[in-house]
């Protein structure tokens, strides 16, 4: 079993293999935060128009997006977990579009699986993984840090990597380190800028025990589900 650490959003990956897509700034701390604050369906959406489609389909559905960090016009929220901890009534349903995460898992749909990943999910991503490779020797992982420069992400990858291998010279006090000063970190601390709350920071900055490890399932739409081995 190989462990591969790659960066961009655009990538190729092999068909047998597990693709770990990581978005810690900030599309996948949002989903696990949608899922924390109860939101049973996660949509991810390719395109605007898509994400417009899904909207008139499914009555309620609350369409969270971004485009270089920024809300999409004509989107409920922007990309932020903390907006949509505090959205009322909370949502049951949430479609989501970002520049990089969600753009990322579309580029390797192809693999064997797909999960999604920040540090708040990062320990028990490692311990599917851990549980995958014994199921499926063969099969390569691929750990994605879909945003091209992203510190944060390429720091959450490491962790993930040194819990696969059982070192302990790379924590999560080490990504949250990373995460509070690498330069997107910046947008966050930077007072009434309301597309960049400082809440999201702190939000992404945690490490959770009950996080959820979620896959791609690909239905009628692209949805994350609860994964399995």
């Amino acid at each position: 079993m190989k462990i591969e650490i790659v960066k961009g959003r655009d990538q190729c990956v092999p068909d047998q293999s597990i693709a770990v897509v990581i978005d810690v700034l900030r599309a996948f701390s949002t989903t696990d935060v949608a899922k924390e604050t109860g939101v049973q369906d996660i949509l991810l959406c390719q395109t605007y128009e898509e994400a417009q489609t899904i909207k008139t389909q499914y009555p309620g559905i609350v369409t969270v997006g971004e485009q270089d960090g920024f809300q999409i016009d004509g989107f409920d929220l922007g990309n932020s977990p903390y907006y949509l901890s505090q959205y009322i009534p909370q949502p049951k349903q949430i479609a989501i579009k970002t520049t990089n995460g969600v753009a990322a898992v579309f580029s390797v749909l192809n693999a064997q699986k797909v999960l999604v990943a920040s540090l708040r999910n990062a320990k028990n991503i490692a311990v599917f993984l851990q549980a995958w490779a014994v199921q499926h020797p063969d099969s390569d992982i691929y750990i994605i840090c879909s945003a091209a420069t992203g510190e944060e992400d390429y720091a959450c990858a490491k962790y993930i990597r040194a819990l696969l291998r059982g070192q302990n010279d790379y924590t999560a006090a080490d990504v949250i380190e990373v995460i509070k000063s690498c330069a997107a970190a910046q947008k966050f601390v930077m007072a009434g800028d309301k597309h960049f709350p400082s809440e999201d920071l702190a939000l992404c900055s945690l490490e959770r025990d009950d996080a959820e490890v979620l896959e791609i399932e690909k239905n009628k739409w692209i949805e994350l589900k609860e994964a399995t081995l």
